[in-house]
């Protein structure tokens, strides 16, 4: 199998490429990822995006701005999940926070050096439940249980 290559600047990998996966649900609510892969040089044009929006975040964590263009997000939320392997670090999950009209370039330029990836068939594992009491989750309850 060949060396992966540098998604943004097409180089072979030197020493090692950075892993970034990419998701993000459309408007009909279909979850769509890509991976790219990036090197060390072309880590401020691939990984810039993520810095600013975690920068954002802790700068400002009672307010979310559009990590490209910086303005408040009220109603306007678009975000970008991903998750990105560093060589020799941990795996880290961060969300960047878009508008739409933000998303959409951002999006558009992954897309044009991406990989897309097969869809994983989210909703066909069930319906995810916000319960924190497994035997709440399927419909037993200890409710009452005293008497």
């Amino acid at each position: 199998m060949p060396k992966p290559k540098c998604s943004y600047g097409g180089e072979p990998a030197a020493p090692k490429l950075a892993s970034i996966y990419w998701a993000w649900y459309t408007v009909s609510g279909q979850r769509v990822s890509w991976k790219t892969f990036s090197c060390v040089g072309c880590a401020p044009t691939s990984l810039g995006i993520i810095f600013r929006s975690l920068r954002n975040a802790s700068e400002s964590p009672d307010e979310k701005h559009c990590a490209s263009c910086g303005q408040v997000l009220d109603t306007d939320i678009d975000p970008i999940y991903v998750t990105l392997y560093l060589p020799g670090q941990e795996r880290t999950d961060p969300e960047v926070w878009l508008d739409s009209a933000c998303a959409a370039i951002i999006r558009s330029q992954i897309q044009s050096v991406g990989q897309r990836l097969p869809d994983r068939n989210v909703e066909s594992r069930g319906p995810l439940t916000l319960a924190t009491d497994p035997w709440e989750a399927i419909g037993f309850s200890l409710v009452d249980r005293e008497n």
